[in-house]
C-alpha cells in the first residue's frame, strides 16, 4: 500500500478521534485519496470550521457509533468479544494506541484506522 492511502488512513483516523480544528480544510484537500467528493463537501462549508465542526459532531459524535463490536458482535454493545480480539490483535502486533486518542475502546473506527496505517508503515500489511 501506498503512502498516499496510509496518508488518508491517518487524516481518516484523525477525523474519528478529534474534533474538527481550522488547518483540517487544509489537511483534507491536501490528502491524496480522499477523492473530489470530499473536497466538494469541505467547499459546501466555505471554509466555515465552525459549521464544519457541528456536522462533523452531528455525523460522527452522535449518529453513528464509531465502535466495532456495536456493528459486529450479537449484543450490539460496547466492550463486547468483538472489542477483546481487536485489542489481541494490537497486542499480537506490538502495537499500542497513543494515549491521546480518548477513545473509549480499542475496536473505536478511528484507533482502527491509525492501527491500519501504522501497520503497514510498519511493513505488517497481513
Amino acid at each position: 500500500m501506498s503512502t498516499g492511502w496510509t496518508s488518508a488512513l491517518r487524516v481518516a483516523a484523525g477525523l474519528w478521534l478529534h474534533e474538527v480544528r481550522p488547518d483540517d480544510l487544509t489537511r483534507l484537500r491536501q490528502a491524496p485519496r480522499l477523492g473530489d467528493a470530499l473536497a466538494l463537501s469541505l467547499d459546501a462549508f466555505g471554509g466555515d470550521v465552525d459549521r464544519l465542526a457541528a456536522e462533523h459532531q452531528r455525523l460522527l459524535g452522535f449518529a453513528v457509533p464509531p465502535f466495532e463490536s456495536v456493528f459486529v458482535d450479537p449484543s450490539a454493545m460496547m466492550m463486547a468479544p468483538a472489542t477483546a480480539r481487536v485489542a489481541a490483535l494490537y497486542r499480537e502486533a506490538g502495537w499500542t494506541e497513543p494515549t491521546d486518542t480518548r477513545a473509549a475502546a480499542p475496536d473505536h473506527l478511528g484507533v482502527e484506522l491509525l492501527a491500519l496505517a501504522e501497520f503497514v508503515e510498519a511493513g505488517k500489511d497481513e
